[in-house]
């Protein structure tokens, strides 16, 4: 484990940061979004909707068998998760602070989608679109999606440039 206890506390407080304002957006766009509506918010930069998503990124894998989309959705990413932390704190002998952070952002953001996906039969609540027009846009997410984005976009980068200094 690490030697610094401070590196799985900050982690932890990431982890819990993630999923709390994860399911707390969640909780509020399945109370007050209607059904099937379109809200602006910036044009039609960001808008919100309401949907819930059987698949992965842009609704992969909706259309599979449940016992292969569960193993797929489902039991896989729990033990990337755990690879995930066992890497960071395991493996890993000093981590770095933007390390801890990118893999709480990633790990936070993943279990928060897996618990929708045990809480909502299979399904995860999506309700965020960015983009400019109808043909540059995101799909339908949500604030772990975002928190998954944000940690991998960083680690890619901070992996980058470890190899290249390294």
């Amino acid at each position: 484990m690490s030697k610094r206890p401070w590196h799985i506390a900050l982690f932890v407080m990431v982890v819990v940061l993630a999923i709390t304002s994860d399911q707390i957006t969640k909780a509020l766009a399945k109370e007050y979004l209607p059904r099937g509506e379109m809200i602006q918010v910036v044009g039609d930069v960001f808008v919100l909707i309401y949907a819930e998503n059987e698949g992965a990124f842009l609704g992969l894998g909706s259309s599979l068998p449940p016992t292969i989309r569960t193993w797929a959705l489902v039991i896989f990413p729990t033990f990337l998760l755990v690879l995930f932390v066992f890497g960071l704190f395991v493996r890993e002998k000093h981590p770095s602070l933007l390390h801890i952070l990118t893999m709480a952002s990633i790990v936070g953001g993943g279990l928060s989608n897996l618990f929708d996906r045990m809480a909502y039969e299979g399904r995860v609540i999506d309700f965020m679109n960015f983009g400019i027009g109808p043909v540059f846009r995101t799909g339908i997410l949500n604030v772990a999606d975002l928190w998954i984005t944000f940690g991998a976009i960083v680690l890619i980068i901070w992996g980058g440039r470890e190899k290249k200094h390294g």
